[in-house]
């Protein structure tokens, strides 16, 4: 993949971005990055490692890494669930479990729990709107 200068079009070197993504990382820029990698079972170095690779594969598009970390935890994911089960158990299991009725707090609670993601998400894009509009103030053409 080939990065180039905005303004110039200049080739950047690999190491360049390399850098650029590791520095990403580093500074936790991405709340969500650090909340999806840790559920893979990695150390650190790998996580970071991975998502230093990923950001440079998708040209830096955090919708498309962040797409790429949870595909990477259903994979780990789902054979945990599946271990000593036979796939046919399995699926009725949880057919079973999702037939149950839930209480109105109950599906509230779920409801919560899978909307705090998306909440988050939307803080830090306000955030970063919000240092958008503050930095393109300052900038005078």
């Amino acid at each position: 993949m080939d990065f180039q200068c905005s303004l110039c079009r200049y080739a950047l070197k690999s190491t360049i971005i390399k850098e650029i993504a590791r520095l990403v990382v580093k500074q936790d820029m991405f709340e969500s990055f650090k909340e999806l990698s840790q559920m893979l079972a990695l150390n650190k170095d790998r996580k970071n490692k991975l998502i230093v690779s990923l950001l440079i594969k998708h040209q830096f598009n955090i919708c498309l890494v962040e797409n790429d970390l949870f595909e990477m935890i259903g994979l780990y994911v789902s054979p945990i669930l599946e271990k000593n089960k036979n796939e046919e158990e399995n699926v009725q299991d949880i057919e079973a479990e999702n037939r149950q009725d839930l209480s109105h707090e109950e599906k509230q609670v779920y409801f919560d729990l899978a909307r705090a993601p998306v909440l988050k998400l939307q803080k830090e894009l306000r955030s970063v709107y919000k240092k958008l509009e503050e930095f393109s103030g300052k900038i005078s053409i």
